[in-house]
């Protein structure tokens, strides 16, 4: 029977992709697969879910890196009150112009 949930670990290809990120002695594999990947067009199932896992163990080894700064709230929150601050006072973010 199969893992699957909604995370990134959470299904049977990213746990085989672990064990081997596990067996390999390179602390550069999960970049070598995300740079694989990128710029490969439509991605099957299994290589997106590898690619997801990937990007997931890249992102915990920056956040285990050092001690990071806490937000006090989530980024979904802050893109929600920029974007209504910018409705509200009529300015554009940089980005948009």
């Amino acid at each position: 029977m199969g893992a699957w949930g909604p995370g990134p670990f959470e299904n049977d290809t990213s746990m085989d992709w672990v064990r081997e990120l596990r067996k390999s002695a390179d602390p550069g594999y999960p970049m070598a697969v995300l740079r694989k990947l990128d710029g490969v067009g439509p991605l099957a199932c299994r290589t997106a879910e590898i690619g997801v896992a990937a990007a997931e163990a890249v992102m915990m080894s920056l956040l285990e890196f050092r001690e990071w700064p806490k937000a006090p709230v989530r980024w979904s929150t802050q893109f929600m009150l920029d974007s209504e601050w910018n409705w509200l006072d009529g300015e554009p973010p940089i980005d948009d112009l």
